[in-house]
């Protein structure tokens, strides 16, 4: 008998942007590549109201649960309840654990714990630092919710007022952290093994435009920003070293949050060719033409075997 697979994802509150509305698209990609690998499937809307989403998962009895559920209600503070109900119900699911989930969602956090164990990244912003150049983004919400060109000052007062206005428009919390003016890399693991690396392209930008994946570059596709970035896989050979090196921090990153399944670990490089961890992404968008799904391509991993991967490497 075929495995039941129920393709969990977070309830989609109205009137939501691009960034949310495109998961009912994205579990559509998932159950066809399941079902091609040979698996049973069915949606599972994860609801705030834990409870009748129990009595739901009671009523479906999965053999397994492939997680795809980022926000709860649109905020990604919750998205960890989801991995924690799977455990509760002793039900298997794929990707992070709940813990790991927690952690990596709390950007400050993850920092923390990211510099404990050695990892450069970015330094934030308080009003005590007078120079540098800096990004206001989201503490916990991702997608590049709320970024764009705009979002990069010189430190100073200009900063406060700019975090104020975007808690203001996008409720939670905002920081801002240490702008680094160089190279972008997404490093995917599956299951602990480093897939091809990826470097995003800025093509085209005008001197003087920071060179980020804000939310135009992400969802916006007639905008100049989506058009003009770019993911390449080819490197010259001078790049090996620097490869290599971003590679033993990704897996680095792996072993501190304890991650599983997949993830993608996030850099940026400056301009002296020092890597600096932005975050880890655990359970990354599986879109087919998204990053992680390009770089498993890359190793010769079509999407329906990737997809086969990540459910051979279940939490239990």
């Amino acid at each position: 008998m075929k495995k039941l697979i129920a393709i969990a994802y977070g309830e989609i509150p109205p009137n939501s942007g691009p960034d949310e509305t495109s998961m009912l698209a994205l579990c559509n990609d998932v159950a066809t590549g399941l079902k091609k690998a040979g698996f049973k499937t069915t949606l599972l809307e994860i609801k705030l109201d834990l409870r009748a989403t129990t009595e739901t998962i009671r009523k479906l009895k999965p053999d397994l649960i492939f997680n795809l559920v980022d926000t709860i209600d649109g905020f990604s503070t919750l998205g960890h309840l989801a991995p924690q109900l799977f455990e509760h119900l002793k039900i298997p699911y794929t990707g992070g654990s709940a813990e790991a989930i927690y952690i990596t969602t709390d950007k400050e956090l993850a920092k923390r714990w990211l510099t404990l164990n050695g990892i450069r990244c970015p330094a934030t912003w308080s009003p005590k630092v007078k120079s540098g150049t800096f990004m206001v983004k989201s503490l916990t919400e991702d997608g590049s919710i709320g970024i764009g060109s705009e979002n990069c000052l010189p430190a100073g007062a200009k900063l406060t007022k700019l975090i104020a206005a975007k808690k203001a428009e996008f409720g939670g919390q905002w920081f801002a952290e240490e702008y680094i003016d160089g190279r972008e890399f997404n490093v995917s693991v599956l299951a602990g093994k480093v897939l091809p690396i990826a470097e995003i392209e800025f093509k085209n930008y005008p001197k003087g435009k920071p060179k980020i994946i804000d939310y135009a570059s992400k969802w916006l596709t007639d905008s100049f920003e989506y058009n003009n970035t770019e993911r390449r896989f080819d490197f010259p050979k001078k790049d090996v070293a620097l490869l290599k090196k971003i590679e033993k921090i990704a897996l680095q990153c792996w072993d501190i949050f304890q991650l599983s399944g997949y993830a993608r670990i996030d850099f940026r490089v400056d301009q002296a060719g020092v890597p600096y961890v932005l975050e880890a992404n655990v359970n990354p968008c599986m879109d087919r033409d998204a990053g992680f799904a390009a770089a498993a391509a890359q190793a010769g991993i079509s999407y329906e075997i990737l997809l086969q991967e990540i459910v051979n490497h279940v939490q239990t």
